[in-house]
């Protein structure tokens, strides 16, 4: 699916924490002429540490916090040039607190 949602010459990361074999096809990889690259965890308690007393500052990679059922909107921005990251919020609280805005097309300060 990755594959069908990334332009061309563009890149997919594969996130995970668990490394297991899979079989894909790779001729969109080819054709479109896609990067992977790998991403493992890092070390997780100092930077929960630095997030939690505000010394590491990621709003400045989050360009807009849209509601889970605003996919597909989420989505477009994602596309748009210079967006850095969409982030989706599950739970109503994780929104803006603005009231009768759209969500926050700025960062967020401690969410990633």
């Amino acid at each position: 699916m990755a594959a069908t949602l990334t332009m061309a010459m563009g890149t997919i990361v594969l996130k995970s924490t668990c490394a297991s074999q899979a079989t894909i096809d790779t001729s969109a990889f080819v054709v479109q002429e896609l990067n992977i690259v790998g991403s493992r965890c890092g070390p997780f308690p100092e930077a929960m540490k630095l997030l939690e007393d505000g010394s590491l500052d990621v709003s400045k990679y989050i360009s807009a916090v849209f509601p889970l059922e605003r996919v597909a909107e989420a989505l477009e921005m994602a596309r748009s040039r210079g967006c850095l990251k969409v982030q989706l919020a599950i739970a109503p609280s994780e929104l803006s607190a603005a009231t009768g805005e759209p969500p926050a097309k700025r960062p967020r300060a401690g969410v990633s």
